[in-house]
């Protein structure tokens, strides 16, 4: 599956292609550059003159497709919460089992810890109503993701169904979080083994009594 791979804070970003673009493609571009680079450092750090800089146009190129860094910013955390939540329901068409599903989700967290806790982490500290409301579009896509996880394996009879798919799923999204915290902090450095032990309590939980 094709997900955005680890991005350390240093990294040079290299200078693109100023070749000719129809505008749909140069707009796509920028977006992809300015998330490297704003997963590497963060957004106070990026500059619109660094973005334009790395995709090879001048600084004017940048404020015709985004009037300001903010718009920008806002524009490449849409294009990351779309991209991400598709390519988590993708994880969910590919395993039928529950259980391998949540393990395939958190282990693909775990894959892209740094870059999208930079982001995200970042975003929470950006006073604006845009990036806010990205913020909470971003969870409330993977709560409602794993609701309809949880309501499908429910009526297939995978796991219990006396439980409140809601209750469980916001268990889920507070296990990721927590998680890659707890690994970001360095306090609990296998982020991989973080994320198979909550996978454990999840299973705990939801495993069919007539399984048991």
């Amino acid at each position: 599956m094709d997900v955005p791979g680890k991005i350390e804070q240093n990294q040079f970003v290299k200078r693109e292609s100023s070749k000719r673009m129809t505008s749909k493609e140069r707009k796509k571009q920028i977006l992809e550059v300015a998330w490297r680079l704003f997963a590497g450092a963060n957004y106070e750090v990026v500059s619109n003159k660094q973005i334009a800089r790395s995709v090879g146009v001048s600084e004017p190129v940048i404020y015709h497709y985004f009037p300001s860094k903010k718009a920008l910013y806002v524009e490449v955390l849409k294009s990351r919460r779309e991209f991400w939540l598709n390519a988590l329901r993708n994880v969910t068409e590919q395993f039928p089992d529950p259980f391998a599903i949540i393990m395939r989700i958190m282990e693909t967290q775990t894959k892209n810890q740094e870059a999208l806790d930079r982001i995200w982490d970042t975003a929470r500290l950006v006073d604006d109503s845009g990036v806010q409301l990205e913020l909470k579009l971003f969870y409330e896509g993977m709560f409602n993701l794993a609701v309809e996880i949880l309501e499908k394996a429910m009526g297939s009879g995978k796991i219990r169904n006396d439980l409140k798919p809601q209750g469980l799923a916001m268990l889920i999204v507070s296990l990721l979080s927590t998680g890659s915290h707890l690994a970001m902090s360095g306090l609990m450095k296998d982020g991989e083994g973080i994320y198979r032990a909550a996978v454990g309590l999840i299973e705990e939980i939801m495993r069919n009594r007539e399984q048991c």
